[in-house]
């Protein structure tokens, strides 16, 4: 989400309330403000993919692509059938303007990746639940997946680099060995998911104690505060030993802790044996 963005938070310290649309003051003001951050903070755009993960989030915050916001959100929480991106459109004055019109309309820097893959870079999907969606050749990367479900899901030849996966349950999910998952944020999700392709430099949260306490204790798994890797793709396919070992003993707390919660014991006895992890 771009309020997550240092950049967007630098706003709030040149004038900007958050009731302005986000978009038009950045537009107006788009030069004095980055002389104004790389004068006193440089240190916010010594990171150029502060900057590009910004403008990727900053169009769909144009009100137009507010309207497109709605309208994929709305596709996704009332169709029961796989759809395509591409199709999307909403009423605009006097006719349709279709997402392509949007994307020409506030275009992005392109690169390799950009070129060959419909470009839906920043979109932003929070609180919906998606079943049976193929997303294939799309250039997903700096965008937000958050308090989502996503069931029985395929990514095919998708970008992710540099998403944020959080908050969410993905289910039955599959990305195929041409996608691309780079410095993907995973916090507090469940990865019920078939790893084809490389994982770089995941970032995910850490099982603590208190986590253990609440699956024995029958709590809503929907609402975990760590990353939940259940099967051994991720294993196979991630780059970081050290991380690989933390998954694999993972495994074996959570499921102890499952196994306790099926076996029907009192609250109270599960209270004492969690401090047992």
């Amino acid at each position: 989400m771009i309020a997550e963005n240092p950049l967007y938070k630098e706003l709030f310290y040149m004038g900007y309330t958050g009731r302005e649309n986000t978009y038009e003051y950045f537009t107006e003001k788009e030069e004095a403000i980055l002389n104004e951050v790389r004068l006193k903070k440089p240190q916010i755009l010594a990171d150029p993919k502060t900057l590009i993960e910004f403008r990727a989030k900053l169009r769909w915050k144009s009100q137009i692509g507010l309207l497109f916001l709605y309208e994929i959100t709305r596709r996704v929480n009332t169709s029961d059938e796989p759809f395509d991106f591409k199709d999307i459109s909403i009423d605009y004055g006097k006719g349709k303007m279709s997402i392509n019109e949007f994307l020409d309309l506030y275009p992005l820097p392109q690169d390799d990746i950009s070129k060959t893959k419909f470009d839906l870079r920043g979109l932003s999907l929070v609180r919906v639940d998606l079943k049976t969606q193929h997303f294939q050749n799309i250039d997903l990367r700096y965008s937000t997946f958050c308090n989502i479900r996503l069931t029985n899901a395929t990514f095919k030849d998708c970008s992710l680099d540099h998403a944020s996966m959080i908050r969410s349950e993905f289910v039955n999910t599959v990305f195929d060995k041409w996608c691309t998952l780079d410095s993907v944020d995973f916090s507090d999700s469940l990865l019920d998911v078939t790893f084809k392709c490389k994982v770089t430099a995941p970032q995910i949260s850490y099982l603590k104690k208190r986590d253990l306490k609440c699956i024995i204790m029958g709590f809503n798994a929907r609402w975990r505060a760590f990353t939940e890797i259940p099967g051994d793709t991720f294993m196979d396919m991630c780059d970081n030993q050290k991380l690989k070992d933390y998954v694999l003993e993972q495994q074996k707390r959570v499921a102890k802790a499952y196994k306790i919660r099926q076996g029907g014991l009192l609250r109270r006895i599960g209270e004492s044996l969690w401090t047992t992890f």
